[in-house]
This record gives structure tokens, C-alpha cells and sequence, in this order.
């Protein structure tokens, strides 16, 4: 009896090892970068999340041209698989009277800030992924993948 709980002890210690090997879950993870575009211009600053419907969100820095490359810590890139998109371009505003705190100003409209609510979605093939994400000030955008 001793020995069958050593194994099942085994089996259970192993799968929780693995639970931690690769891509959280075991998901397949592919390579993302892309421009990010408002009012047709390329955006200089912000950060990019893509948040898959299972798996850990991929995350990137907006560069100074526009492009970004989003990974999840220890992969090299984002989940396969439809993932939803928001994007945060925010600087610091004036001091709040009586506060120590800044106002924060929105460069594109709060909206692509959340997944849910950036109206913004794509999905993510094997392979390397090349997406152009044009926003507008009305809080409407675009994603198209790049070939």
C-alpha cells in the first residue's frame, strides 16, 4: 500500500513541476510585434497587452516609431489563439490641488485602455504575427495583420 501512495505522490509532484515548464498550461506561444497607429500617425510611447480567452496576457512597450513586441515572462511571444487587445497612452497632467498626486492625461481615448472595452481583437496564428492597430479619436479601431 506504501508503495502505491510513493507513486501517486510521484505522479502528482510531476505534474505539478510541469505545470510551471514552457507556456503557463502548457499553451502554445507565438512570436507578436506590430505598429501602432493614431490619427494615422505612429504612436511615440505606451504599452500594448494582448489577453488571450485562456493563458497568461502578453505584454509590450509601445517604441518611439510606433512598433512593439509583446511576450509573456520566459516566452517568446503571446498564446495562440483569439486574443483581445488594449492599449494605454498616458502622461502626466498638472497637480491636483491638495493632492500629491498628478492628473493623468489620455493621448488615445480611455477606451483602448481595457480589453473589454478597446473594442479591439485579433488572432494569434503559429508562427510569427505582424498586426497594424490604427486607433481614431471617436474610440473606434482597426487591426489588421501585416503579411
Amino acid at each position: 500500500m506504501f508503495k502505491g501512495g510513493v507513486c501517486v505522490l510521484a505522479v502528482a509532484t510531476a505534474a505539478l513541476a510541469c505545470a510551471g515548464c514552457g507556456q503557463k498550461g502548457g499553451l502554445a506561444t507565438a512570436p507578436v510585434k506590430g505598429t501602432v497607429l493614431y490619427q494615422g500617425k505612429a504612436l511615440t510611447q505606451g504599452s500594448i497587452q494582448f489577453v488571450p480567452q485562456r493563458g497568461q496576457a502578453a505584454n509590450g512597450q509601445i517604441g518611439s516609431d510606433g512598433t512593439f513586441t509583446i511576450s509573456i515572462p520566459g516566452s517568446n511571444g503571446a498564446v495562440v489563439g483569439p486574443s483581445q487587445i488594449a492599449i494605454t497612452v498616458t502622461q502626466e497632467g498638472k497637480a491636483i490641488p491638495g493632492e500629491r498626486f498628478k492628473s493623468v492625461v489620455w493621448l488615445v481615448p480611455e477606451r483602448f485602455a481595457s480589453p473589454g472595452t478597446s473594442g479591439l481583437s485579433c488572432e494569434i496564428k503559429e508562427g510569427a504575427n505582424d498586426f497594424k492597430i490604427e486607433l481614431a479619436p471617436n474610440g473606434r479601431g482597426s487591426v489588421t495583420r501585416v503579411e
